[in-house]
């Protein structure tokens, strides 16, 4: 024992997914998962 606390959540994610909603066409969201890089996805909407 060397006095470190580990989240009770360490080692059970298999994936976090974030979104941002902005209006009704465009949204931001990235998805990460264990052992691989973050990926970003980007969804815009028709501009005037």
């Amino acid at each position: 024992m060397n006095g470190r606390v580990r989240p009770a959540i360490d080692g059970l994610r298999s994936s976090t997914h974030f979104g941002l909603q902005v209006g009704a066409d465009w949204s931001v969201n990235c998805h990460t998962y264990p052992h691989r890089s973050p990926i970003l996805m980007l969804r815009l909407g028709l501009t005037g």
